[in-house]
């Protein structure tokens, strides 16, 4: 039994000694000189700003939401309920 059908043809994810199978990936290469589009140094340099804006935004979001958990008038339905004027259950920026 050579054929298609044969156990010995099919994958599995175990191997021969029951032990869990592993791939060789190959790693990422670079694109060649044709292909690659990099950055000019002022468009690194502001990206790299705009990235250390985005974390320092996101750890202030992250204090004032803790700030707000730690309240304990703080109500999430009545927040969501300013946004919400019409009482429609969402709010879009229309």
């Amino acid at each position: 039994m050579n054929g298609i059908d044969d156990p010995a043809n099919r994958l599995s994810p175990r191997g021969s000694s029951g032990t869990r199978a592993t791939r060789a990936y190959q790693p990422l290469r670079p694109a060649g000189p044709a292909t690659r589009a990099g950055l000019n140094p002022y468009e690194t340099a502001n990206l790299v700003e705009v990235l250390i804006e985005l974390v320092n935004l996101t750890r202030r979001l992250e204090s004032v939401r803790m700030d707000l958990a730690c309240m304990p008038d703080f109500n999430l339905m009545d927040a969501f309920s300013i946004f919400d004027e019409e009482g429609e259950g969402y709010c879009s920026q229309d």
